[in-house]
């Protein structure tokens, strides 16, 4: 369903993500944890084109949502003036093409038969964000409700202005999901937890075909978090493909079928969630673990 091949992700000098690369099938739960500043809301952002990635390419259902990089087409390697000339040198195919990869060599203008490959990859894979958009939901942190609409506004008002569904097929929809996240009475005044169980209806609102979850729980009181948690456990149950940022570390364990540690932009370790909890492979994983169980 989405694959990440090599995402780097640079904020200046700052390099926030590594290479990471990850592959979610329908109906896969994986949960992303690891210290703050570890680069998974950055991951979860470039997924949804909210950050454009520095290197690497995002594919959707078979779909490039970002454009080629080419580093990771040794055809497209191939065809440059830089990889030709350092053949002419005696290197051969195999360390010219690492050399070039781990160098970042190749430059804007590296010859016809390299452009004309570049736009090949274009021509057959790609699709715009737009469309890629509209299959991937995202909730955040901090609900980004509209402050100056209702609760059922804010619910109709995507499916009826991105995929044009008639207004009395959006409100019948609508009042199905806050009914299902328990806020089909709740209209007026909201709580923290409230407002962030009306973002998770307002996203499958758009019937995605997956959902990346931003922390949603970290800008709420505590009391008020079991009450999205189950919301969203409720939600893994009917198979919906989910990819989470968390910081709950129980939660994790519990509804993911995936665990995904990452630090310094890397994924560090990968794996079942009671194998990852009980016995972590990497030393950062343990460390982190130790620290906060």
């Amino acid at each position: 369903m989405i694959e990440v091949k090599g995402l780097y992700k640079d904020f200046g000098a700052l390099h926030v993500l590594r290479g990471v690369s990850l592959n979610v099938e329908q109906g896969d739960i994986i949960s992303i944890i690891g210290p703050s500043g570890s680069g998974k809301s950055t991951l979860l952002r470039s997924i949804n084109l909210l950050e454009k990635p520095t290197y690497g390419e995002i594919w959707v259902e078979g779909k490039l949502i970002t454009p080629p990089d080419p580093y990771l087409h040794w055809d497209v390697i191939r065809a440059s003036k830089t990889y030709g000339e350092l053949r002419a040198q005696g290197m051969e195919d195999e360390l010219a093409i690492m050399k070039i990869k781990k160098e970042d060599l190749l430059k804007p203008r590296e010859g016809m038969a390299y452009q004309r490959l570049m736009k090949q990859i274009m021509k057959d894979h790609f699709e715009d964000t737009y469309s890629v958009r509209r299959r991937v939901g995202m909730v955040f942190q901090h609900f980004n409700l509209f402050p100056h609409m209702t609760v059922l506004e804010n619910m109709i008002y995507a499916p009826m202005k991105v995929n044009k569904v008639p207004k009395e097929q959006a409100v019948a929809k609508a009042r199905e999901l806050l009914d299902n996240v328990g806020m089909l009475s709740k209209i007026n005044k909201l709580s923290g937890g409230q407002k962030q169980r009306v973002a998770i209806a307002r996203t499958l609102a758009m019937e995605p075909d997956v959902v990346l979850f931003d922390e949603p729980t970290s800008a709420l009181d505590p009391e008020m978090v079991k009450e999205v948690l189950e919301v969203i456990k409720k939600l893994a149950q009917t198979g919906m493909t989910m990819v989470l940022v968390t910081h709950e570390m129980g939660f994790a364990r519990e509804v993911g079928d995936r665990i995904l540690f990452l630090d310094g932009g890397k994924i560090l370790e990968e794996g079942d969630p009671t194998e990852f909890f009980a016995h972590p492979k990497n030393e950062r994983a343990q460390n982190f673990l130790s620290k906060i169980l």
